[in-house]
């Protein structure tokens, strides 16, 4: 466990996120009696969705939740991760059922679980186009970011959370902790396997409150980490086609390359949502109604609007 998390760092993330698969799987035959802070699959699974292996995150959080691995408390851990990954991939009915059976037993969530979960309800809210929750649930995920120190593991919430601010327009409350989350990954070296998922979160805000410039900043982060992964270089090709398209330059070829590669990677709604901006902002009406993008645009995992 140990050993995948210094990969996961220092490391190509292959290496990372076998270590890791490798010791959820040690634990598995007596995994219920072992006390954990935290359990190799929860780690594998955050490692997979840094990297795009969504299905191996998938699949090693329903092996651990079949033996019961760190028993009720990595439960709900591993729940709130399924759920996590079901909302990545923009299932937001599966994402809000899981969501469900993770807090059903009504106890109340352990700090960093209602970080988690109260993202989740963002970033469902956010992919429904559904304001009101947004804004109905802004005050509890401060009040959980508060209570819960940032750390790598909670990069991908204080992420979703980004772009809630942005889209409330209250992203200045979250400053102090985004700059936490860089002092950290600055210490570490700026690895980009943690580092890449927070740059694509940081380019929406951005997007969201009108900062070219700072969502160039990001674009040129994500780019400087393309050859760490695939999953790397398919955000940083995502990431240049998406302010070339809010610039009003759209290249149907291009962007349909750049919105299957998120597709592929896992990302089904920012990669329909990436080819719907191109159709709707492109000033050539035959690619508008003829081209792949159009397609995407149409497609069944779209959803409306641009500015959520």
């Amino acid at each position: 466990m140990a050993e995948g998390v210094r990969n996961s760092v220092t490391g190509p993330p292959a290496a990372a996120l076998s270590a890791l698969v490798q010791a959820a799987a040690l634990l598995e035959p007596d995994g219920r009696a072992v006390l954990l802070p935290d359990s190799p699959a929860a780690l594998a699974a955050l490692t997979g969705v840094h990297c795009g292996e969504l299905d191996i995150a998938e699949r090693v959080l329903d092996r651990a939740l079949a033996t019961g691995v760190g028993g009720p408390l990595m439960t709900r851990r591993h729940r709130l991760l399924q759920a996590w990954i079901r909302m990545v991939r923009g299932h937001t009915v599966a994402a809000a059922e899981c969501l469900a059976r993770a807090t059903a037993d009504g106890r109340p969530l352990e700090s960093r679980d209602l970080l988690f979960a109260t993202a989740l309800q963002l970033g469902i809210a956010r992919r429904n186009s559904d304001l009101g929750a947004l804004q109905r649930g802004w005050g509890q995920a401060l009040e959980a970011l508060v209570r819960h120190p940032v750390d790598l593991f909670t990069l991908q919430p204080l992420g979703e959370l980004a772009i809630a601010g942005a889209r409330l327009g209250d992203l200045t409350r979250l400053e102090p902790y985004l700059r936490e989350g860089r002092l950290l990954l600055g210490r570490l070296g700026d690895p980009a396997l943690w580092s890449t998922p927070l740059h694509w979160s940081g380019l929406h805000a951005a997007i969201l409150t009108e900062e070219p410039a700072v969502a160039d900043e990001h674009v040129t982060a994500l780019l400087a980490a393309a050859a760490h992964s695939r999953y790397a270089a398919v955000v940083a090709a995502a990431a240049v086609r998406w302010v070339e398209v809010l610039r009003g330059e759209v290249d149907p070829v291009r962007v349909e390359a750049a919105a299957r590669g998120l597709h592929d990677a896992g990302l089904c709604w920012d990669g329909a949502r990436l080819a719907g901006q191109a159709a709707i902002r492109t000033s050539d009406r035959r690619a508008m109604t003829c081209s792949p993008c159009n397609r995407w645009a149409n497609s069944p995992s779209r959803a409306p609007g641009w500015a959520t």
